[in-house]
């Protein structure tokens, strides 16, 4: 071996980057970083690669180089840790001989196959033409490898790519990540990503977490794994690696923004105890003649993870027929296990009752029995499909409880809870509060009666709903106030939209009027002294505070916030437009 590739294999800097779980803190891989080769006379990794390619010295270095990775990834102690390394496809053409080498490294070091993650780039298009990526994903699991698609949403890397080939988890691309929790429109997008995929039982990481802000709001869409500086930079030493970082997981303790209501009480998940897949085929006939009630086995690998499950029904033929018990125990059908295996429907016990429903009623035929739980990254239980049916409908009794009967938004306890979260949060997010309430509507009631009058608070529920989108929170107060709730919006954005929905209820509420009185502009009622006199068409006062907090430290923010609130909401119903305040807490 030349003394060139050993210089530099042995000068490059090799770094670990920590990937966690992103609801408890704890460590689920390391992504591999190479630096240092403008140091060895290179402008890049790819120049680098490239000339060692011309050379043919390329397969002999990329060995060397991963003897000194598994060398320092095994003085990580922590059991089980996933490794991910980046396929540069336009470097090695046959592939498929050098990875059968790189399969030897692996058994030499002790370390599994299934901890290794492979990952393809979005850098080399001619690699994404016709089924290249198809063919080598598959013999990349054949291989026991997990395959992961990186950059998602960018390039190459395309909606397509979920569709034709088996990947077990994508990153998402750092565009969508950069300002995540301030632009609304990169939260919809990566909320796609993320609900399509795990809809196909595919992971999510997102990648270049500045800050909690950011990190909160990957938590909030479900996002499942992350990494970044704000959970902690590459690091070359090992040993500072953990296992769980502390400061992501204070985080998740005091991050109390899934309601009670919404969790999977663990009394509808049962316990179905797991079989692993290298189990010897036979034991799947013993499995359910000791246990007559089960239809179904999950299959596990050996870090408890959910492989798939096995139903009954697919095995009968052979269990019921004159020599099947014996046929399972040849040695032919050692390893056949894993034919039987079928993809599981299954949610992470952290996504809550709403998500779970969800995913059921997106993925769910008439074959499916029920959806099967995790929670740390393990098998977890099993929900069979009358508790999934029980679960629902105490949900929707929830809901019921705490919306408003006429409009079903959602009403005053949810509208206490959102802003309990709303303070929580100032430290790393701006808030915008905003109060609607009709001018003059109990004259209107008088005049025209209740009818019409639900008919004008529906009126502007619709508009709401129309005009706002999903990351707004709506909220019916009760009678004709309203509640919404903007998160890192500007302050001026939000004022457009409000003002835009002040417009257009005053302009169509005129046609619950009469002719005459839209003629007139006004109509004639007794106030609340019962004197006869004029009062203007429908309109709504719209109440805008700001919430922003520079320092950590504040005191009596509800009191504060209430009383501000009273007199800013008076101010609002003398002024056609919307009116805001700005409370910035200070120590």
């Amino acid at each position: 071996m030349k003394k060139k590739v050993i210089h530099i294999a042995d000068n490059l800097e090799i770094k670990f980057e920590p990937i966690i779980k992103i609801t408890t803190g704890n460590i689920y891989g390391v992504d591999i970083k190479l630096s240092g080769f403008e140091k060895l006379g290179f402008d890049s990794k790819f120049h680098c690669f490239n000339e060692l390619k011309n050379e043919g010295l390329l397969s002999s270095f990329l060995l060397l180089l991963w003897d000194n990775i598994f060398k320092k990834y095994n003085q990580i102690k922590i059991d089980n840790l996933y490794l991910f390394y980046k396929f540069d496809t336009c470097y090695i053409p046959n592939y498929q001989s050098y990875f059968k080498k790189f399969v030897k490294y692996l058994d030499q070091y002790s370390i599994k196959n299934d901890l290794i993650y492979i990952y393809f780039g979005n850098d080399h298009s001619n690699f994404y033409y016709e089924d290249s990526l198809v063919k080598a994903t598959k013999f990349f699991k054949e291989l026991g490898f997990n395959v992961r698609i990186d950059g998602f949403g960018n390039g190459f890397s395309t909606m397509k790519l979920l569709y034709n080939i088996d990947v077990s988890c994508i990153l998402l691309d750092s565009f969508y990540i950069n300002n995540l929790s301030k632009t609304s429109k990169k939260r919809f997008f990566s909320t796609y990503l993320t609900r399509i995929s795990h809809q196909l039982g595919i992971k999510v990481i997102a990648k270049s977490i500045k800050n909690k802000s950011e990190f909160l709001t990957c938590k909030d869409i479900g996002i499942d794994y992350v990494k970044g500086i704000f959970i902690q930079k590459a690091q070359e030493n090992p040993n500072k690696i953990k296992d769980c970082y502390t400061h992501i997981k204070k985080i998740c303790n005091t991050d109390k923004r899934i309601h009670e209501e919404n969790k999977i009480k663990d009394k509808y998940i049962e316990t179905i105890k797991p079989m692993n897949h290298n189990t010897k085929f036979h034991k799947v006939f013993e499995y359910f003649k000791n246990n007559a009630n089960i239809t179904i086995i999950p299959i596990v690998d050996e870090k408890d993870q959910l492989v798939g499950v096995i139903y009954e029904e697919d095995i009968k033929e052979l269990s019921y027929s004159k020599y099947g018990s014996e046929l399972a125990k040849n040695s032919s059908m050692s390893g056949k296990l894993m034919k039987f295996v079928k993809t599981a429907i299954s949610i992470d016990k952290d996504w809550g009752v709403d998500k779970m429903l969800d995913l059921y009623s997106s993925l769910a035929d008439d074959s499916t029995k029920g959806i099967f739980v995790t929670y740390e990254d393990r098998y977890f239980g099993y929900i069979s499909l009358n508790n999934l049916l029980v679960l629902s409908h105490e949900r929707n009794i929830e809901i019921a409880k705490n919306q408003n009967p006429l409009t079903k938004l959602p009403g005053n306890n949810i509208i206490q809870k959102y802003l309990k979260y709303a303070f929580n949060e100032l430290d790393h997010n701006i808030y915008h509060i905003v109060y609607f309430d009709f001018n003059d509507f109990k004259p209107f009631n008088d005049i025209y009666g209740f009818r019409l009058g639900d008919r004008a608070i529906l009126l502007f529920s619709e508009l709401l709903r129309k005009y706002l989108t999903n990351d707004e929170f709506i909220a019916h107060v009760g009678g004709d106030d309203f509640f919404v709730g903007f998160k890192n919006i500007k302050y001026e954005d939000v004022y457009k939209k409000i003002d835009n929905i002040q417009k257009i209820f005053k302009n169509e509420v005129s046609s619950l009027y009469n002719i005459d009185d839209i003629n007139r502009g006004f109509i004639v009622a007794k106030d609340r002294f019962g004197i006869q006199r004029e009062f203007a068409l429908l309109s709504v006062a719209a109440a805008i505070i700001e919430l922003t907090k520079i320092n950590l430290k504040y005191n009596n923010i509800e009191n504060k916030f209430d009383t501000i609130l009273g007199t800013i909401k008076k101010i609002s119903k003398s002024i056609d437009t919307p009116i805001g305040v700005s409370i910035v807490y200070k120590n």
